[in-house]
């Protein structure tokens, strides 16, 4: 059986295991054991026969705790381990030096226990005999030596044959293998040892005298100090040389130890004789026996921690405690003992309140646990009185619990409704129970925290007090207050906070004097925008609202609502949850809610979409928009999935064209692009952006502006901007005027020709355009007009010419730019195709077609005129090819470029 520690281990333990940790302490005391030394841990080597402080008992309430050791023995003060270390338990005139403990305390024994007799009384180690002459010992305790004109008989002998010194000896090292100390641990012999000869040989194995006077092996002759009113009982180490046989049944030569508590004069026996040789804690040991004769070199030892089996509850202030030995035989009944202590076993009483936390008018049981001491003896006739901290009353009469009556006097327990005060009296614990309890109503008419501690609340009887328990009275509190996520939108926002019932739109029972916040930024003031600590009543639904103050618009904020609950007491409450504008609480009884509902300015939107305001130039144009990042060619940062165009025309199909609802960050500058999606033309367009805030939040937007490479924007929070960027194609008519010239030289407009417009590729003439056609100006003699011309490269071809004149030479290449204005490429010149400007102001191609040369008549006279007509013909011939072509042009067979 292992005692747990006292002192600074035992107060660690306590410790932990009121934080929850109780499965831990069996570990520590177990890995602890080898360490420590005799019962209640003390170490050997402080030689202990002093009363040592009860301190605190309770390691929880129900988890028994250590007995406290009072006063311990262990023989150890002012030892020493040379071969004439031993000591006298008792005085003697046999110049023995007497033992005493660390405070001074001595003691006495009866006659054949004391001084050596019988080889009794001794207190010794192992070590104590380490001559290798004669085996060791001093003078006064060992035989066949005459020491002041008296033989040594019937003492210690160390001479061959009997070797009841080295016997001893032996003992002493069996224990320290048990107690800790080793060969260095002593202990008191009781060896009762036979009658021997002058010279150290046994005589005759003789009875001794037994009983409370006359076979005392130890006795206190001093008062130890301890508690009145509490439980005690006794303990010691033995160890024992003759144990006959391994089995539980007592033999006759088995030492009996028999504690007694001495109260003044009177002696009383605590619990049954102890019998180190069949006692449960046995350990055997086998150890070598120094100056062996024979064969026999090894001694068995047998250790027992030997506990009283009973507890008494003592009145007065100081005791002693003596142990006798109930058998008187020397044939065996060899042993000796260590480690005396008077054990403080007095169970603790712990408060407890259920439930802990309620409202003023309920009740709440109090629960007082008696708690057993870990010996687990028998505790009789305890009792208390319980006066209740004021204002704290009981509920009735009616007491419940597990406590019985068990022995002893009648177990009552009194107490009177509206009353304060609890009086238990003839209470029990029996042999082996851990606790039992009392339990009673309790209940206050007002709010309060009421601690009933077993210190300063109680008056004890056999009790030491444990924990105290605390009930609070309250009514539950809600607390709603606001605060702010990031900087107001306005600067003048506030707000207003308010706890309601019946719905969110219901009575405000808070109070709203604090209820509307100031400050600016994102700071609300300290002590605004609070409804306060609002008293309650659990289970009732509570509301809790805000509102914008003034012309403050909530819609601009996102909120959430936080709230805790001080006691934990109220379970499901919201952690960082979206804020509806009304959520409820429903708080517990005596809940401390506090709530927080934290506004924060929207982010900031964009959003671009494309339009377009005329069909396209091409019908297969789309265009791609996008948000960007850090320049109009930085990343794009909204969405790509519908940012390109689908739709023919002038429809931009639905959902398509658009960067979506981007999020953006406040005070970041921001870049809407618009891209050509496959071989569109940006420049084909003009394009126009108009922007407009929901929230009316952001200043300066553009509406109608003109839109070159990017729009830069840097939202402020709050903003919702919706931009729409129109795409309209540029359409320009083109006139084209033929013009031919007169005979006098002047040139003017001249109907009959014919014209085909091109298409560009890539620089070269490309497709005729069926639309739009080349058309005669009606009423205008030699004018045709394009209409509708998208910006982009054209070719002009004529495909017949005006009677007498001649065919353009080769296509005309023209551009019209966004703008409207047309210039000139490919197949013009000055004298050929020139720019001008029509009526109204429109571009016009000015073409000068050549009259055709016409050859001279037949029938001139001589061979000059003929020479002169060939020549002509031929220069004619030449002119034609050359510059003008046929009357009927043929279309080029490859493209014509610039």
């Amino acid at each position: 059986m292992y005692d747990p520690p006292d002192g600074a281990l035992r107060a660690a333990l306590i410790r932990c295991c009121r934080l929850g940790m109780c499965w831990a302490v069996g570990v520590l005391l177990l890995c602890s054991a080898p360490v420590l030394g005799g019962p209640g841990g003390q170490s050997h080597q402080q030689g202990l026969a002093t009363p040592l402080a009860p301190g605190l008992r309770t390691m929880a309430a129900g988890v028994p705790a250590p007995p406290i050791v009072v006063y311990r023995e262990d023989f150890e003060n002012g030892m020493g381990t040379t071969s004439t270390g031993a000591k006298s338990l008792t005085a003697n005139t046999l110049g023995a030096p007497q033992y005493a403990g660390a405070s001074g305390m001595t003691y006495t024994a009866d006659t054949n226990w004391r001084e050596g007799q019988r080889c009794s009384g001794v207190v010794l180690a192992y070590a104590n005999g380490l001559n290798a002459d004669d085996g060791g010992g001093p003078d006064w305790a060992t035989t066949g030596r005459v020491v002041g004109g008296q033989t040594m008989a019937n003492k210690c002998s160390p001479v061959a044959g009997v070797q009841s010194y080295n016997g001893i000896r032996t003992l002493a090292r069996a224990m320290g293998q048990v107690v800790g100390g080793g060969d260095n641990d002593h202990i008191v012999s009781t060896y009762t040892e036979c009658t021997q000869t002058s010279v150290g040989n046994t005589s005759t194995c003789d009875t001794l005298p037994t009983g409370q006077t006359t076979s005392r092996m130890f006795e206190t002759q001093q008062q130890i100090a301890v508690t009145p009113n509490h439980f005690y009982t006794f303990a010691v180490d033995a160890v024992a040389g003759n144990c006959s046989g391994t089995g539980t049944v007592a033999q006759g030569s088995d030492p009996q130890y028999q504690f007694q508590l001495l109260n003044g004069a009177t002696r009383t026996n605590v619990g049954s004789p102890m019998n180190p040789c069949r006692d449960a804690s046995r350990v055997a040991f086998t150890v070598n026996r120094p100056r062996a004769v024979g064969a026999t070199t090894t001694m068995s030892g047998y250790v027992s921690r030997l506990r009283a089996d009973t507890a008494f509850i003592y009145s007065g202030s100081s005791l002693g405690v003596a142990m006798y030995d109930q058998i008187g035989l020397t044939n065996g009944n060899d042993g000796g003992f260590d480690n005396v202590e008077v054990r403080d076993v007095t169970p603790a009483v712990d408060k407890s309140f259920s439930p802990a936390l309620l409202e003023p008018g309920q009740t709440s049981t109090l629960t007082l646990t008696i708690t057993n001491t870990s010996d687990l003896l028998a505790k009789t006739d305890w009792g208390f009185v319980d006066t209740l901290p004021a204002g704290l009353t009981l509920t009735g009469s009616t007491f419940g619990g597990t406590c019985t009556q068990l022995a002893g006097a009648t177990m009552t327990r009194t107490g009177a409704a509206g009353g304060n005060t609890i009086t238990v009296t003839g209470g029990d614990l029996a042999l082996n129970q851990t606790s039992c309890t009392i339990t009673v109503g309790v209940t206050s008419a007002v709010e309060g925290s009421y601690t009933n501690s077993p210190t300063s609340n109680m008056t004890l009887t056999g009790l030491v007090p444990g924990a105290p328990g605390t009930v609070e009275f309250r009514w539950p509190r809600i607390t709603l207050v606001k605060a702010l996520g990031s900087a107001r939108v306005r600067t003048a926002d506030q707000f207003t906070v308010a706890i309601r019932t019946g719905s969110g739109t219901g009575t405000v029972v808070s109070d709203p004097s604090a209820a509307t916040t100031t400050g600016s930024g994102s700071t609300v003031t300290a002590g605004t925008g609070t409804t306060g600590a609002y008293v309650g009543r659990s289970g009732t639904t509570y509301y809790l609202t805000e509102s914008g103050a003034g012309v403050t618009d909530l819609s601009r904020y996102d909120a959430t609502l936080t709230c805790v609950d001080a006691t934990g007491a109220t379970s499901g409450l919201p952690n960082g949850a979206a804020y509806t504008g009304s959520n409820s609480v429903v708080p517990a009884t005596g809940a401390k809610i506090t709530c927080t509902i934290t506004n924060t300015a929207k982010p900031p939107t964009l959003r671009l979409t494309k339009t377009l305001g005329n069909a396209r130039a091409a019908d297969t144009d789309e265009f791609t928009v996008g948000i960007r990042t850090g320049s109009a060619t930085g990343t794009v940062v909204s969405s790509t999935t519908n940012a390109t165009t689908s739709g023919s025309g002038a429809t931009v199909d639905p959902g398509t064209g658009t960067t979506g609802v981007y999020t953006a960050t406040a005070g970041t500058t921001y870049y809407l692009t618009e891209r050509a999606a496959g071989t569109t033309d940006l420049t084909s367009y003009g394009k126009k952006i108009t922007c407009t805030d929901a929230s009316g939040l952001q200043s300066g937007l553009p509406t109608g502006a003109t839109f070159t490479d990017a729009l830069t924007i840097t939202p402020v929070a709050g903003a919702q901007i919706a931009c729409v960027l129109t795409n309209t194609v540029t359409r320009q008519d083109v006139y084209l005027l033929k013009q031919a010239q007169q005979p006098n030289g002047a040139w003017s407009p001249i109907n009959g020709s014919a014209w085909e417009l091109h298409a560009d590729n890539a620089g070269a003439m490309g497709p005729v355009l069926a639309s739009p056609g080349v058309v005669a100006v009606s009423g205008q003699t030699g004018q045709f007009k394009i209409a509708g011309l998208t910006p982009g490269s054209y070719w002009v071809l004529e495909t017949k010419a005006p009677d007498g004149t001649s065919l353009l030479a080769q296509p005309v290449r023209f551009t019209v730019a966004s703008d409207g204005s047309v210039t000139l490429g490919s197949g013009s010149g000055t004298d050929v195709v020139t720019l001008a400007t029509a009526t109204g102001g429109a571009p016009e191609l000015v073409v000068r077609n050549f009259r055709a040369a016409v050859l001279p008549a037949a029938g001139g006279t001589g061979t000059g005129a003929l020479v002169a007509g060939g020549l002509a013909v031929l220069a004619l011939a030449v002119l034609l090819g050359l510059a003008l072509g046929s009357r009927e042009a043929r279309r080029p067979e490859v493209p014509v470029r610039p």
